[in-house]
């Protein structure tokens, strides 16, 4: 009996992806609300499993932004003018989107977004928190609260400054995704995007030029409450081949989840966002490595969140930060709501 146990609980084990139901949800579904990243086209987030033909999904999702980002000149002294300020407001977004699945294997979507940009009135309370819990307020407290204004000096001819409140319209993106490989502990899928730019570069929330994008996916399901999403692709912006006045670099957008869903109505999510920068140039920063342009680093933002889901609805809570490189925002916080509708009862 003492060898034939393990072999029982080994089979068990192996068999228990057809045992137990599929309770994946993820990967953290959201754009990037970095501004040099957020007037592109980013990859949200898909999964690469098959869906169900001719089901319709909507969702609403509203981000909250924070930012401050000041340049640091000297350790004695300190900058209270508006020059050594990089990026200072809050943001709030709403997000509509859309997808279908016109195969099981064949789903296109789409989602629109409204910005608005406004002075940072919590700005009292983010730095109350960093000073009771001793994290560094990155020089907050050498400037004025309440204020906005983002001057994102570059090499790329790409206009980033913003003096006032603003609300715009923004870029509409338009995608299409492609499973071409399933099985029970894996799924393989290719995507493709198109933006279309309905935004305004003086309001930071578009370019005025189209990007494409193209993308590889991989989902991993090693254990039935375990499961792992990979992900990797190139944004395109027209105006980086046509080469008219402002110049970005294409972008790498790369993504890893894990998701721990050890039941059907819930999944807690761990994600790290990889892209590559659009813009380089601006001021350079010292380290103890060498001197660098921080406007050209990679970014590597950092993602905690969650989904709770019931019958066809689906909540997304997550909180985002770059804490590596300093390429993304202070933070941004995500809540989104979705519904899945099946319109194969009207066909």
């Amino acid at each position: 009996m003492r060898f034939r146990l393990p072999i029982i609980l080994l089979f068990i084990s192996l068999n228990c992806f057809t045992l137990v139901k599929d309770y994946s949800k993820g990967p953290l579904y959201g754009k990037n609300m970095y501004l040099p990243f957020f007037i592109y086209y980013n990859f949200p987030g898909f999964r690469a499993t098959e869906g169900r033909k001719y089901d319709f999904t909507y969702h609403f999702s509203t981000y909250y932004i924070q930012d401050f980002c000041a340049y640091k000149i000297s350790d004695n002294t300190r900058y209270y003018d508006t020059d050594n300020i990089a990026r200072d407001y809050e943001g709030l977004v709403s997000e509509f989107g859309t997808s279908f699945y016109i195969l099981k294997n064949l789903e296109v979507g789409s989602e629109f977004r409204i910005a608005a940009f406004y002075p940072g009135i919590l700005d009292a309370f983010v730095e109350a928190f960093h000073n009771t819990f001793k994290f560094p307020n990155g020089g907050r407290e050498s400037f004025s609260q309440n204020q906005i204004y983002i001057n994102l000096e570059n090499d790329n001819n790409i206009y980033l400054y913003l003096d006032k409140p603003a609300v715009s319209f923004c870029n509409i993106d338009m995608w299409v995704k492609y499973t071409f490989f399933q099985r029970t502990m894996i799924s393989l899928a290719a995507a493709g995007s198109l933006t279309l730019p309905t935004g305004s570069i003086d309001n930071l929330s578009g370019t005025g030029f189209p990007d494409i994008g193209f993308q590889l996916l991989a989902d991993f399901k090693p254990y039935w409450i375990v499961t792992m999403y990979f992900q990797a692709g190139l944004v395109i912006p027209l105006d980086s081949i046509i080469r008219l006045t402002s110049k970005p670099n294409p972008m790498f957008n790369g993504l890893f989840c894990l998701e721990i869903s050890p039941v059907d109505f819930f999944s807690l999510m761990g994600q790290i966002n990889f892209k590559s920068s659009p813009i380089s140039g601006g001021r350079l920063k010292n380290s103890w490595v060498k001197t660098y342009d921080q406007l050209s680093l990679p970014q590597a933002n950092v993602l905690i969140g969650f989904v709770f889901s019931y019958k066809n609805f689906r909540w997304q809570f997550y909180f985002e930060e770059d804490a590596f490189t300093n390429q993304g925002t202070d933070f941004t916080v995500n809540i989104m709501f979705s519904q899945k509708i099946s319109l194969g009862r009207f066909y």
